[in-house]
Parts: structure tokens; C-alpha cells; sequence
């Protein structure tokens, strides 16, 4: 019997680990197929589950920037799985840019969740989101839309809260138009924004549906940010019952000045709140 117990306990010590692994996939989203990077950690065998973070990009931008990168192996090296991808109309991914609106990216993010959800190793009560500029507004409507029971931590860096506000008042990044006859295509930093993302935009109800989301929340701006000023973080941060406000002094809307800081603090929030 003695035997038996140390083959066991023995047996138990050498069960093989799950390898870390970083692998491009294609998936289903709202306007098209998407392209997508997903990191999984070293896990302790192959049994074992992970938390998850959804990361998502602003507005033009794509998986591949340097910030989204830097979180998803900060994370990997800490057990924690991620995806990036690109939204409908930007990088890899199909649809036309002229039909991205805020509305379909939160509907791809929800079938990027659905696909996360359905890998065996993921630990579907440990899912956190994290945006940047629009990706941030699109990560807070998520959030508030699935609630806590589904998404349990929540990152937003210098989310782009003024665009709903700004469009109201006939302007997209610096771009101006008239709101009482919406052309159908403006053309905002060299890219065709829909008839529809203005509409879109104009009409959401950002802040009540951001504020849904009960879970912890950490928001991150940068004081010199000119895309997006940081009174439109604050707001997010103050809106929320269980938020941690982080203002990077003379940071930029990339939050590159102090961004060993800002990853330290992302990397801690969602190894606290996973």
C-alpha cells in the first residue's frame, strides 16, 4: 500500500505541462472573417485552466501594436491567456472600413468571447477585457452589456469617451461635418467613416451602459494625451462603483513615456482581479 500511495503521489509530480504557445486564427465576426493572435501560458498540466483577457484596439489601429503586444506577453509570462484582433475594416480583417461602427465591433467581440469560451483551457469565470481609445468604449459597453457575470475585470486606457460628444456636435477627430445632414462617408484621418458610425455614434448611451459593469475596473490615461483629454477617463473612472484611476503624468494617447509603469499596473490589476 506504501508503494501504491508514492507511485501515486509520484505520478501526480510528473504530470506533463501544457506548453506556452502564441498562434495566429481566423474567426467569425460581424462583418466578415477576423484576424485574431492567441496567447496561452505554460499551465501545469494539461487539465489545468487559465485566466483570459480580451484585448482589443482603437480606432485604425490593429492587433499588432507594440502596447497590445507588450500586455499579451506580459500576461502569457503570467499565467494569464489573451487574444488579439483585429476589429472589422482594420488590419487583417475583412469588411469595409466604411462599415465599422462601435456598435459591430462590440458584436465581434462577443463572438471572439464565444470562441474563447469554447477552448477547454480557458477558465470561463476568469474573463477580463482591455481597450484602448475606441477599443476602450467598445471594452466598457461590453462589459456593461454582459455584466459581472461574465466579464470579471476590466482595463480602459485612454478610453475615447469624447467621441460620442464630439459627433453630437458635428466633429470626429478633428474632422467636422453637419450633424443635421450626415454625409454618407466622411473622410477622418485618411480613413471613409460611415454614414452609420456617426448615427451610431450620436445615439449611444456610453456612460449608462459603461456603468452596468459592476466588477472592478481599472482606468489609465496620460495628462498630455491631445486625442482624447483625460477629463474623458476621469469620467469613466468616477462613474464606476469599484474603479483605480491611474493618471500617467506628461503621457501621450499611447501611453509610451511611462509604459513599463502602465504595464506593471495592468499586469498587477489582472493577476489581483482574475
Amino acid at each position: 500500500m506504501r508503494r501504491l500511495a508514492l507511485f501515486l503521489l509520484l505520478a501526480t509530480l510528473f504530470i506533463p505541462a501544457s506548453a506556452q504557445s502564441t498562434t495566429p486564427l481566423t474567426l467569425q465576426g460581424s462583418k466578415g472573417k477576423l484576424k485574431a493572435v492567441i496567447h496561452k501560458p505554460r499551465l501545469a498540466s494539461k487539465k489545468s485552466k487559465c485566466a483570459f483577457v480580451l484585448i482589443l484596439h482603437g480606432f485604425t489601429g490593429n492587433k499588432n501594436e507594440t502596447l497590445l503586444e507588450q500586455i499579451s506577453k506580459g500576461l502569457q509570462q503570467r499565467g494569464i491567456g489573451s487574444i488579439r484582433f483585429d476589429f472589422n475594416g482594420h488590419g487583417e480583417s475583412e469588411g469595409p472600413f466604411q462599415e465599422m461602427t462601435i456598435e459591430n465591433e462590440i458584436e465581434d467581440v462577443k463572438k471572439v468571447l464565444n470562441y474563447v469560451k469554447s477552448q477547454p483551457w480557458v477558465d470561463v469565470k476568469r474573463l477580463g477585457l482591455a481597450g484602448h481609445s475606441q477599443g476602450g468604449v467598445v471594452a466598457s459597453m461590453t462589459a456593461g452589456l454582459l455584466g459581472s457575470d461574465q466579464i470579471k475585470a476590466l482595463v480602459l486606457l485612454a478610453p475615447a469617451a469624447n467621441i460620442g460628444e464630439d459627433v453630437r456636435h458635428g466633429s470626429l477627430l478633428g474632422t467636422k461635418f453637419d450633424i443635421n445632414h450626415i454625409p454618407e462617408r466622411t473622410m477622418v484621418w485618411n480613413h471613409p467613416v460611415g454614414r452609420r458610425y456617426i448615427e451610431v455614434a450620436r445615439d449611444m448611451k456610453m456612460y449608462e451602459t459603461a456603468f452596468q459593469f459592476t466588477g472592478p475596473v481599472c482606468v489609465i490615461h496620460g495628462s498630455a494625451d491631445n486625442a482624447v483629454p483625460c477629463k474623458y477617463g476621469k469620467k469613466y473612472a468616477d462613474g464606476y462603483k469599484n474603479a483605480t484611476w491611474v493618471l500617467q503624468k506628461e503621457d501621450g494617447h499611447g501611453l509610451g513615456k511611462h509604459r513599463a509603469q502602465t504595464l506593471s499596473t495592468i499586469y498587477k490589476f489582472f493577476e489581483k482581479k482574475l
